[in-house]
């Protein structure tokens, strides 16, 4: 059973503290607070702490964005690579721009997020507008030494943007399932419209100097872009090829993995879309795998 008290502080303002016993997993000691304008308010906010505490389904008001990150992490299956795409986001943008947001606060400030998706259209760190030196180091050294250059303000694309955003809106889903917040501020937020670009292919001729270049310094470096511009397959899916993958009598190829090498990992995985394919090889294509594997 929970235990509450108020207590009125310097600032006039009131306290609810209930203490709501041990975490499960942590172990560690369980407060619950709520900041109020009057007496009357605090002994309501503690009633109703110690109501939750009772039901089991009390949220931990003092629970952060930066937390919440980092427990969704925890939690969320995530592929190696997209984990560590997210984590990278994570630290560099997410919680230096709303880490020490409570979730409390912040699903009521749906205009915080809009500001943040403007601003990384403008640049992608988290700058003022006003000019600053990039340093290299955090020690005290001779910037023309270490050629620390002025901040040079460069916009972050919608796509990535929009990748924030399903971070944010993600994890924060999993808050509300916790019972860590109410509201969801990324579903009535505003992230940046995509817009479509058409691929530019490179000529024939351009490709054709790029193959003998690459053939003639090092044969497998030729026959890897070789296939990725015959087939038109990713480069993950080419690297994880195996000779089993090849029917050279059919004339075809299986694309059914994804070869990924994050923090150290290498690891075969499945293709992007998780689903693999088949893909026709044309008869040139057949005979310079032919001998390869001959050579070989």
């Amino acid at each position: 059973m929970g235990r509450g008290s108020i207590e009125k502080l310097p600032s006039g303002n009131w306290r609810a503290v209930v203490r709501a016993g041990r975490d499960p997993i942590t172990k560690r000691h369980v407060k619950l607070t709520e900041t109020c304008a009057t007496e009357g308010e605090a002994i309501a906010a503690r009633e109703r702490m110690l109501a939750q505490v009772e039901a089991g389904s009390h949220p931990d008001r003092a629970v952060t964005v930066a937390t919440l990150m980092a427990r969704w992490m925890d939690v969320v299956d995530h592929e190696l690579s997209t984990a560590e795409t997210t984590a990278g986001y994570v630290r560099r943008t997410i919680n230096p721009a709303l880490g020490e947001w409570t979730l409390r606060k912040i699903q009521h400030r749906v205009d915080l997020l809009d500001r943040l998706y403007k601003h990384l259209r403008r640049c992608n760190v988290l700058c003022d507008g006003r000019p600053f030196f990039e340093h290299k180091v955090t020690v005290e050294h001779d910037c023309a030494r270490k050629k620390c250059r002025p901040h040079q303000c460069k916009p972050m694309a919608p796509a990535t943007v929009r990748r924030i955003h399903a971070i944010l809106s993600s994890a924060m889903n999993y808050a509300i399932s916790w019972g860590w917040m109410e509201k969801n501020p990324a579903t009535y937020a505003h992230p940046p419209k995509l817009s479509r670009r058409r691929a530019r292919p490179q000529s024939s001729e351009k490709v054709a100097r790029l193959l003998n270049a690459a053939s003639e310094r090092d044969i497998e470096l030729g026959i890897f872009l070789w296939l990725a511009v015959t087939t038109g397959a990713r480069r993950g899916e080419v690297t994880a090829l195996q000779w089993t993958a090849f029917d050279f009598d059919s004339r075809l190829v299986v694309l059914s993995d994804n070869y990924v090498v994050r923090a150290g990992q290498r690891r075969l995985k499945g293709t992007k879309t998780d689903t693999g394919r088949t893909l026709s090889l044309d008869p040139e294509t057949v005979q310079i795998l032919r001998d390869f594997r001959a050579a070989r």
